[in-house]
């Protein structure tokens, strides 16, 4: 129980220092964010009125107090640029992203895990070569290029999914998938390459120890060793690497959802920059942060799932 309650702590002293940085980082920014929203026709005494009504007349430590709690609350400000509430907006976005997220990690999985078996199964034959050849490549070009290729050939040449735009899951289940599986699949080709390549080294390292030798004397025939035995102290490191994956996946959001022009986080903080719209930009980097920091703590958790001798150990 120790080392589940050391990890949640761990969480939350993280959270807060994330908080911190977040807020901290966003008043370097050169400007004044009463004029930037007002303008430059504004008079002293307007600017000096919304500068009191946005508590920077106050020291940076009550104006932290105060951000943290209104954050809690789901109160980020008002965006400059949309003139709406920052929670409005992040909200409205936030479903197509985890949409478009969840989509890229579960085909990263689907095609990743059977694949990096099958090349380990058949680690010494010349026919597992290609893939193996792919996966490298997977690893090494962008998913901005990947998107480009997937759309000349799926978009442009077959003409059977759509290339820009996205379809509500509430308008059409079957239209929002189209609309997403060309983005995920850009996103997921890296992904999946990656969960190749470490699930990969991991069963040919495994396959070298001593326990895999017993349960071949005992009888037990190569399948079964790699199934029940193997590929679960295999899948430790790769639970490791879907923590990380997580990381890419909103980074690579970014890019791709303005290359398919998909109205989600990704393009909201491409706005956002672009506009220098503060409070938009710091409560996306808090919330892409906390949700980073939530998964690893999941990972971690899973760890002592999966190996208890990782649990135990932590509760020494």
């Amino acid at each position: 129980m120790h080392y589940y309650t050391r990890k949640l702590l761990s969480t939350l002293i993280t959270l807060f220092l994330v908080s911190v940085l977040t807020f901290s980082i966003f008043q370097l920014v050169p400007g004044d964010p009463a004029q930037m929203i007002l303008g430059v026709d504004a008079n002293p005494q307007q600017i000096e009125a919304l500068r009191s009504t946005m508590d920077l007349d106050k020291n940076p430590v009550i104006r932290y107090t105060n951000w943290v709690l209104r954050a809690v609350q789901g109160d980020f400000g008002t965006s400059y640029k949309y003139q709406r509430p920052v929670a409005a907006l992040i909200s409205s976005s936030i479903t197509i992203t985890a949409q478009l997220a969840f989509l890229s990690l579960l085909l990263s999985i689907i095609i990743g895990i059977p694949v990096g078996i099958f090349i380990a199964k058949r680690d010494k034959e010349k026919k597992v070569i290609p893939l193996s050849i792919l996966s490298q490549l997977g690893m090494a070009i962008p998913s901005f290029c990947v998107a480009i290729l997937l759309i000349d050939i799926f978009s442009i040449k077959l003409k059977i999914l759509p290339s820009l735009g996205y379809i509500a899951f509430s308008e059409s289940p079957f239209g929002c998938f189209k609309s997403l599986l060309l983005p995920s699949l850009s996103i997921a080709f890296g992904g999946a390459a990656v969960i190749i390549r470490y699930l990969r080294s991991n069963i040919v390292s495994e396959r070298r120890e001593d326990y895999v030798r017993t349960n071949r004397s005992i009888g037990l025939s190569e399948n079964q060793i790699l199934y029940k035995h193997i590929l679960r102290n295999s899948l430790i490191p790769v639970i490791t690497i879907f923590g990380i994956l997580v990381s890419e996946v909103l980074g690579g959001s970014i890019i791709i959802e303005n290359v398919f022009s998909l109205p989600g986080i990704g393009k909201l903080i491409t706005s956002s920059i672009t506009s220098r719209d503060l409070p938009l930009i710091q409560a996306l980097v808090l919330y892409l942060s906390i949700i980073v920091v939530i998964t690893n703590m999941i990972v971690d958790l899973l760890y002592g799932v999966i190996d208890p001798r990782i649990r135990i150990k932590g509760d020494d």
